[in-house]
């Protein structure tokens, strides 16, 4: 997934004066698999009379829009529920959730090293002895992530002497981000180090590529 988004524009516009028959409103969406289908949320509801601005805020999930006075914020509430089974809207900030990834097999070695994107310090340290410790580098948000996590939930079940840490970067400014530094230009982000010590890293790698080099089932 991108380093930067797309969304330039639109945040200008949100920046111009409002005037008296508009009005500012932020609306977390709750319920959301990933940042495209918050975009697409977003698009969508670009298409209903009265909302002038929309833009899609991928880290909080959040939509902040520029309405005409006369929308209220129930009618933007049910337009972006019934977008999609499961999907809730709240007419506040702070409360954006997405859809958290699923729980890995019973018995599998996995752990969260940081769910907010703090510094961990270097990655060896975390190192299992013994195994090959993938260090999943991802974010909740990202769908390619989430295709990744699922390839290596099937993994861990196929290979008991990989053990799997966890650590969601939240997003590319984090302490977490700045830490990894320039090297991290995109999402997932893997690396590997192997039962003998060896590192490589993977920046922006499919389940695929990473399994090509390892010999890990396709």
């Amino acid at each position: 997934m991108p380093r930067f988004g797309m969304a330039l524009l639109l945040m200008l516009a949100l920046a111009l004066p409002v005037s008296a028959r508009e009005r500012l409103v932020t609306f977390s969406v709750q319920g959301l698999e990933s940042s495209m289908d918050g975009d697409q949320v977003t698009q969508e509801l670009l298409t209903y009379k009265g909302v002038h601005v929309a833009t899609f805020d991928h880290v909080h999930a959040e939509i902040h829009t520029r309405l005409a006075a006369g929308v209220s914020d129930a009618q933007i509430c049910e337009m972006i529920q019934k977008l999609a089974v499961g999907l809730r809207a709240l007419p506040t900030a702070g409360q954006g959730r997405y859809v958290p990834f699923p729980d890995y097999p019973p018995g599998s070695d996995v752990v969260a090293i940081t769910r907010n994107g703090s510094r961990v310090g270097p990655l060896e340290r975390y190192k299992v002895a013994g195994h090959t410790t993938v260090f999943d580098i991802s974010a909740v948000w990202c769908a390619p992530c989430r295709v990744l996590d699922q390839r290596l939930r099937t993994l861990v079940k196929q290979r008991p002497g990989i053990a799997v840490r966890k650590l969601d970067v939240v997003s590319f400014d984090s302490p977490l981000a700045h830490e990894l530094g320039a090297k991290l230009t995109g999402l997932p982000y893997l690396v590997v180090i192997t039962a003998d010590g060896k590192r490589r890293d993977f920046d922006g790698a499919t389940y695929e590529q990473v399994a090509a080099r390892y010999g890990w089932p396709k």
